[in-house]
């Protein structure tokens, strides 16, 4: 199965090169579309919602969770009617939370963050910035080895099952090269 944040950035790259397609997907929320909303107005989302949250809460929640995903999935199952959860409305608690944990936590990585990582390597690849690719990929690396001991695991075959970021969901790009 493929993260949601794989899944953002599939819907995003193809957005971005097809007219058609964006018009289908006119009025699903993207994580871009958080990035110009204020802290206030993120925390205004999730409360209409019914989902309370404050620096705190997140702060603890990230301690426990490796992702943003994580922590919406229950959320959204407690606080979203069965109906609505088809409807592209309740992808807001993931994003909102998935943005307010870049914003208030950046020194805790997460699984969001680091397929932000590993893409802004890709992309410096293809701009022939190898050596700056490498490291932000080290920096990802880190990020890497923080997650697994923070969930206890043993090897990078069970990291890849609990990640599935969006080389897994794209195809793995070590074998082929960049695009």
């Amino acid at each position: 199965m493929m993260s949601w944040v794989a899944m953002d950035r599939i819907v995003q790259r193809e957005a971005a090169s097809d007219p058609k397609y964006r018009e289908q997907i006119a009025g699903r929320p993207l994580r871009s579309d958080a990035r110009y909303l204020s802290d206030q107005e993120l925390l205004a989302k999730l409360r209409a919602f019914g989902v309370e949250m404050d620096r705190p809460t997140l702060a603890q929640l990230s301690d426990e969770f490796l992702s943003a995903e994580r922590i919406a999935e229950p959320l959204i199952e407690r606080y979203v009617s069965e109906t609505k959860r088809r409807g592209v409305e309740c992808d807001w608690i993931w994003i909102c939370l998935c943005t307010l944990w870049e914003r208030w936590l950046p020194h805790k990585p997460s699984f969001e963050m680091l397929d932000d990582k590993i893409q802004a390597g890709y992309e410096l690849v293809k701009s022939r910035n190898t050596v700056s690719a490498c490291r932000v990929w080290l920096e990802a690396w880190k990020d890497v080895l923080h997650l697994m001991d923070k969930a206890r695991l043993q090897s990078i075959i069970e990291f890849d099952e609990l990640f599935r970021g969006t080389e897994a969901a794209t195809g793995s790009r070590a074998l082929s090269g960049p695009t």
